[in-house]
C-alpha cells in the first residue's frame, strides 16, 4: 500500500472520530439544554364511568306494602286521624283533604290532557305529511310526468270538440236551457243568421222578443267575438250583453274528466315544491323525519305526564278521604305545608315493603343483567333519583318496547327492581331506569389527549422506574364520551403521564411532577 493511499485512509479515520466527539458532545449540551418533561398522576385525567356504557328503558312504579301519601299543590289536608308509631288496620281513615281547590285543578289537568292530545296529534299528521310527500326531487319528476300527460289529454279533448289547438271553435252544446230569453239566449254561428232563419226563429219561438247571441272566430286574433242581439216582435234588431261568454273548444277540454283530474294532480306538485316545509331532497327528508320523530317522543312524554297528573287529581276529587291499604304502621306524620315543601309524604304507612319499578331490557343486553345488578331510577314528575335492585327478569319477551330508547328492530324483555321505602318515589309515578348494557364495572379511561397512535397503536409517554421518560404501548377499550379511553393493559392509575407533544417529550428526558393547572396554564 503506498503512503499516499495510507494517508488518506488515516485522513478520513481522525475526521470520522472528530465527527462522533462532535456529535457526541452536541448530544450531551442538547440533554443538558432540554427541560425536564412535566408528568401528572394518571388520577387526575381519568375516570372509573362507574356505570359504563349504559341504555336506558322508562317504566312505571308499584307500591308493595307501602302508602305514602303526597300533597299536590291545590290539596289542603283537613285532618289526620294517625300519629307516627300508631298500628293501622286496612280500611283506617288516615287524613281527610279540602277538594275545593281540586276541583278547579282537576279541569285545567283536563284542559292540558286534551291540548296536549291535539299537539300529539298535529305533530302525528305533520310526520305522515312528511311521509306521504316525502321530498321534492321526487314531486319535480312527478309534475314533469304529470304535464307531459295533461298535454296529450288536452289535446284529446281539443281533437273531441272539433278544434285544434290553434283553432278554438265555439262549442254552444256546452251551453244547457237555450229558450230565446234574455237569461239563457240562443246561440249561433254569424254566418248563419240569416233571414230565413230569423223567420224560422220567429215561428219557433212564437210572439215576444228573441234573444240571440252571434258569435264567430277571429282567425287574426285567435279570439271568439260574440254579440248579443234582440229580434223585436217588429223584426227590428237592437242590441244587449250577453250573459256570458260563448265556451270554446279549449273549454270542452277543460270538463274533461281527465284533464280536469291532471290539472289538479300538477297543481298539487305544485303547491309541494312551493312549499318551504317540504324536503329538497331524500338526505333533507331523512334529517327532517328524524327529527319531527323526537319531537313526537317529547310530545308523548308529556303526554304521559299529562295522563297521569288528570288521573291523580281526578281520584283526589273523587273521595275527599284516604283510607289505609294495609295493615301496618305509621312511620311518619309531617306537617302538611312543610311535607309539600320538602316533597315528603304527609303520612307513610309501612307493613314492611318498598317498591316495584318495571322496565325492559334488549335481548343485546340481556346477558349482562343479572338478579342483584343494581340500577338508576329518576322521577319525571318530581326530579327524585335513587337505586334499585333487580328482583326478576323475564324469559320471554314483552309485546311491546315500551319506553326503552334502544334499538327498535330487536326483542325487549321485563324486568323488575325492588326500591326501599326510604326512597321519595309515589305510586303510577313514571320513571327513567338507566341500566348497564356490558362492561365490567373496574373499567377505567384516560383522556384522549395523553393517548397517541403509529400505525394502528397506542402508547403513551410515561415516567419510568429509573424517573426518566419511557415511551410505552398501551391496550386501549371502549370510547367513552368522545373524550375518554379505556385502558385495559400497558398503564396503571399509579402511574404518571406526560402530554405526548413538544419537543422536550422524548425518551430518556428527564421529569417532574407537575398538577393540572400546570397543565392547562402552559
Amino acid at each position: 500500500m503506498s503512503k499516499t493511499v495510507k494517508k488518506v485512509i488515516l485522513g478520513v479515520v481522525i475526521a470520522a472520530a472528530v465527527v462522533a466527539a462532535v456529535w457526541g458532545i452536541l448530544t450531551v449540551l442538547r440533554t443538558a439544554r432540554r427541560k425536564p418533561v412535566n408528568v401528572y398522576p394518571v388520577t387526575s385525567f381519568m375516570t372509573t364511568n362507574e356505570w359504563g356504557s349504559s341504555s336506558q328503558s322508562s317504566g312505571t312504579v308499584t307500591t308493595d306494602k307501602l302508602q305514602k301519601i303526597y300533597l299536590s299543590e291545590s290539596q289542603t289536608v283537613s285532618q289526620v286521624y294517625v300519629t307516627e308509631g300508631q298500628t293501622v288496620k286496612k280500611g283506617d281513615k288516615l287524613l281527610s283533604y279540602d277538594t275545593t281547590l281540586t276541583s278547579l285543578e282537576l279541569e285545567r289537568a283536563k284542559i292540558e290532557l286534551e291540548r296536549q292530545e291535539n299537539y300529539v296529534e298535529s305533530l302525528k299528521a305533520q310526520l305522515k305529511r312528511l311521509e306521504d310527500f316525502k321530498h321534492k326531487a321526487l314531486w319535480e319528476a312527478r309534475k314533469a310526468f304529470l304535464e307531459e300527460e295533461l298535454q296529450e289529454a288536452e289535446a284529446l279533448a281539443r281533437e273531441a270538440a272539433g278544434s285544434d289547438t290553434a283553432t278554438p271553435l265555439p262549442d254552444v252544446s256546452l251551453i244547457t236551457g237555450q229558450d230565446g230569453t234574455k237569461a239563457h239566449p240562443y246561440y249561433m254561428p254569424e254566418a248563419d243568421f240569416t233571414p230565413d232563419r230569423m223567420e224560422q226563429l220567429r215561428t219557433d219561438h212564437g210572439e215576444g222578443d228573441i234573444y240571440v247571441v252571434l258569435y264567430y272566430h277571429d282567425a287574426e286574433e285567435g279570439d271568439v267575438v260574440s254579440q248579443g242581439v234582440v229580434l223585436l216582435k217588429d223584426n227590428v234588431i237592437t242590441f244587449f250583453d250577453p250573459p256570458f261568454e260563448v265556451p270554446t273548444a279549449s273549454d270542452t277540454a277543460s270538463a274533461d274528466a281527465k284533464v280536469k283530474q291532471l290539472r289538479w294532480q300538477v297543481a298539487e306538485a305544485q303547491a309541494v315544491l312551493d312549499d318551504p316545509t317540504i324536503p329538497k331532497d331524500l338526505l333533507d327528508y331523512y334529517v327532517k323525519k328524524d327529527a319531527q320523530e323526537k319531537i313526537i317522543d317529547q310530545a308523548q312524554v308529556s303526554l304521559k305526564i299529562a295522563q297521569m297528573d288528570f288521573q291523580r287529581k281526578s281520584s283526589e276529587v273523587a273521595d275527599a278521604s284516604v283510607y289505609s291499604e294495609m295493615d301496618g304502621v305509621v312511620k311518619a306524620v309531617r306537617d302538611p305545608k312543610e311535607a309539600y315543601q320538602n316533597g315528603e309524604a304527609v303520612v307513610e304507612v309501612s307493613g314492611g315493603g318498598g317498591y316495584y319499578v318495571s322496565g325492559v331490557v334488549s335481548e343485546l343486553d340481556l346477558e349482562n343483567m343479572k338478579i342483584g345488578d343494581t340500577v338508576q331510577i329518576s322521577s319525571w314528575m318530581t326530579g327524585v333519583s335513587c337505586e334499585g335492585t333487580i328482583v326478576s327478569v323475564e324469559d320471554y319477551p314483552a309485546s311491546q318496547s315500551g319506553w326503552s330508547n334502544g334499538n327498535q328492530n330487536v326483542s325487549y324483555y321485563p324486568f323488575k327492581a325492588f326500591v326501599s321505602e326510604d326512597a321519595n318515589l309515589q305510586p303510577n309515578d313514571y320513571v327513567d331506569i338507566s341500566y348497564r348494557s356490558g362492561g365490567s364495572n373496574n373499567a377505567w379511561y384516560l383522556e384522549n389527549m395523553f393517548i397517541r397512535v403509529d400505525n394502528g397503536k397506542s402508547y403513551v409517554y410515561v415516567r419510568g422506574e429509573n424517573g426518566l421518560l419511557e415511551k410505552r404501548d398501551v391496550v386501549t377499550g371502549a370510547d367513552l364520551w368522545g373524550s375518554y379511553t379505556e385502558i385495559r393493559g400497558g398503564l396503571t392509575q399509579d402511574d404518571y403521564v406526560a402530554f405526548p407533544y413538544g419537543q422536550d417529550v422524548v425518551e430518556g428526558a428527564k421529569t417532574q411532577e407537575a398538577t393540572p393547572d400546570q397543565l392547562y396554564n402552559y
